[in-house]
């Protein structure tokens, strides 16, 4: 069920589906090409199966386009490339953000004790001092999903959460915009993200220029 379409600014869209369908009624929206029927058979997890398809059919309803590839580093791309897309599921949501210029993350996280039990894997000691008691979950669901969505933005495999993806600290709001930094093996990019609390989830999603 399609909850969310939103226009984040003239090139981007943001859409958000919740998981309410069978596999069956969400394969009677898409037209699989033969590439797509082959991946989909290998998916071995009935609930994998069900945010791969509503990842497609809430493309659909943004763009009215379905086929989406993935390339050398699995980061998902449009066959006629003509929007950048980011892809992130958790619980019952499945979210997708697309542009049409410029690479895009996001990432979706319901909110669980999981994630204050790894904080000392993904967040440095400048970071873990920035946190308050006050919505302390919250505030770590937003640094991991800060990171997830740079992560996804620059698309290869060889950064560090601790080290090299880095977010600035910030009052924790429901909702509002953080900085995150990226140092990856050529450059130092400063990148804005915007987060927001959807019941109990956080969601973060960038899109930047001239990555």
């Amino acid at each position: 069920m399609l909850v969310i379409k939103q226009n984040i600014n003239k090139n981007s869209m943001l859409g958000i589906w919740q998981l309410s369908e069978s596999t069956e009624q969400l394969l009677g929206l898409l037209d699989l090409n033969e590439q797509e029927k082959i991946l989909y058979a290998n998916l071995k997890r009935e609930k994998r199966k069900i945010e791969w398809l509503a990842a497609r059919v809430l493309l659909k309803e943004l763009i009215n386009e379905t086929h989406i590839d993935y390339d050398e580093w699995d980061k998902p791309f449009l066959k006629n490339k003509s929007w950048h897309i980011s892809i992130s599921h958790s619980g019952s949501y499945v979210a997708v953000i697309i542009n049409l210029n410029t690479a895009v993350g996001i990432d979706i996280q319901l909110i669980t004790k999981k994630i204050t039990l790894v904080a000392n894997k993904f967040m440095n000691e400048t970071e873990l001092d920035t946190l308050t008691t006050i919505n302390y979950a919250e505030q770590l669901h937003v640094f991991w999903c800060a990171k997830e969505a740079l992560y996804k933005l620059y698309g290869k495999k060889e950064l560090s959460f601790k080290a090299d993806i880095l977010i600035a600290p910030f009052e924790y709001k429901s909702s509002g915009e953080i900085v995150g930094t990226l140092i990856t093996p050529i450059n130092k990019l400063t990148i804005p993200l915007r987060y927001q609390k959807l019941n109990n989830y956080i969601l973060v999603y960038t899109t930047v220029l001239n990555f």
